[in-house]
């Protein structure tokens, strides 16, 4: 009788929670324009932060106070991090849960808006893309103390996580999942090997990340413009 109770209940808070993830759906994801649709098409795919990785990178071992040994560990915990998240997030829990997609769900499937027909892959719990960006700027904000740094990386984290909302692939809870273990993985990976992988904590500003980011938002907005009419 308790057990049953228990899975009742359960039951009964699954469907509820996965009702207001729909609801919420409904209400984040629309058609905005042609413009915003270039946009967060744009914003979603990796090859448009491919300059901005690079420069995280160089930043991070620039201004590394300890020896190359130290600096070549901080990279290979970071590779590993990201690894970590990706399997953790696509390999493991997406095919356990088996939770479509927003995108494949027969029921509110037809009254979303998609961007050139991406609809994405069949399972969506968690969000690789929310735990991957999630851990990469939680290192980030551990490792720089900066307040205008640690404000731009956090929202690129959040309008990275908004523009799978958006494209109509991912619910609100598969973006808060994700990234929780995202931060999770970060944040206590890094408390606990900071000492033994040499990795550190910094005031110092890095410009460089700041102005990539800043560009290239204003570029991919740019290109948005520039082939749209509004």
């Amino acid at each position: 009788m308790y057990y049953t109770l228990i899975a009742i209940i359960h039951s009964a808070m699954l469907s509820y929670l996965d009702r207001v993830d729909k609801s919420l759906m409904l209400f984040l994801n629309f058609d905005g324009s042609p413009c915003m649709d270039l946009f967060w098409y744009q914003y979603s795919r990796m090859p448009a932060w491919i300059l901005l990785m690079i420069v995280l990178v160089m930043s991070m071992i620039y201004y590394h106070p300890g020896k190359t040994k130290d600096k070549v560990l901080m990279i290979v915990f970071i590779a590993l991090l990201i690894t970590a998240c990706d399997q953790i997030s696509s390999g493991l829990i997406k095919p356990w849960v088996a939770r479509l997609r927003p995108s494949h769900c027969p029921e509110i499937e037809h009254f979303l808006h998609y961007v050139n027909d991406y609809k994405g892959g069949q399972y969506g719990f968690v969000s690789s893309h929310a735990a991957n960006m999630v851990a990469i700027v939680t290192f980030l904000c551990c490792t720089f103390r900066d307040k205008r740094t640690r404000i731009s990386v956090i929202l690129f984290a959040v309008l990275m996580c908004y523009s799978r909302i958006y494209l109509g692939v991912h619910y609100p809870g598969d973006i808060l999942c994700g990234a929780v273990i995202g931060f999770i993985l970060a944040y206590y990976g890094y408390k606990l090997l900071k000492n033994k992988l040499g990795l550190y904590t910094t005031d110092i500003c890095p410009k460089a990340i700041n102005y990539t980011l800043y560009l290239t938002w204003a570029g991919l907005l740019w290109w948005a413009l520039m082939h749209t009419n509004i």
